[in-house]
């Protein structure tokens, strides 16, 4: 008798912004780069194709973030 194994549910990655430079400001807008930290709390490899985030100052949405390249 075959039986149908279930794969454990994958965690989300820990994300944490350990850097943000501005680039450029002209007038009202401001060009950033943020650098994330990324920790897989899972124990196999998992790949990164997308992050949308909110930017944040003080709980104020000041931008949005979107991965450069996978």
């Amino acid at each position: 008798m075959v039986g149908c194994a279930t794969l454990p549910r994958l965690e989300a990655p820990k994300v944490v912004a350990t850097e943000l430079r501005v680039d450029r400001l002209t007038g009202v807008e401001a060009l950033f780069t943020v650098t994330l930290t990324l920790a897989n709390p899972n124990d196999r490899d998992l790949q990164v194709d997308a992050i949308d985030a909110a930017v944040r100052i003080e709980d104020v949405q000041v931008g949005v973030a979107r991965l450069a390249a996978p």
